[in-house]
């Protein structure tokens, strides 16, 4: 289906190029804030990435989980019922299935480990785009571990 490939384009690494500008695109921007706040947003989200308040998401999380898609499934065929489309009970339950394993799998790997954690010791210093790019630089080796999991799925 979707493969990983690995583009060169004058000695560059076309697919980290682009995953970096994807990453940096989703970076929290708290350069404008004043310092005093910016101290405790950054202190919130270090709490907030800890190895207990990961577990205690993933618990909370993965008690919804089955229910939120099965509801999604359901939303999904009225939305396109809407649109005089027709898709059957068991492609909506497959698709349902697929979409817990994907989230399911995402909840393990958040639960384990916090992949933008190398960016938290540069928030501060993230004021351009160039900043941006420099920073989502060291998450890149496990954005890609990440995607590369979930391929199969």
């Amino acid at each position: 289906m979707y493969g990983l490939t690995r583009v060169n384009a004058a000695g560059t690494n076309t697919r980290n190029e682009l995953m970096k500008i994807w990453v940096a695109r989703y970076l929290p921007e708290i350069s404008s804030i004043s310092p005093t706040v910016r101290n405790h947003i950054e202190q919130r989200l270090r709490l907030s990435i800890t190895d207990e308040a990961r577990q205690a998401t993933h618990k909370q999380l993965s008690k919804r989980l089955a229910s939120d898609c099965a509801r999604a499934a359901i939303d999904t065929q009225k939305l396109l019922s809407t649109m005089g489309l027709s898709i059957g009970v068991w492609e909506l339950q497959e698709l349902s299935l697929k979409i817990h394993k994907i989230y399911t799998a995402l909840l393990d790997c958040y639960s384990q480990v916090f992949i933008f954690s190398p960016v938290l010791d540069r928030l501060h210093t993230i004021e351009t785009e160039s900043d941006r790019l420099e920073a989502a630089g060291p998450v890149i080796p496990r954005f890609e571990s990440l995607m590369l999991m979930l391929v199969p799925l």
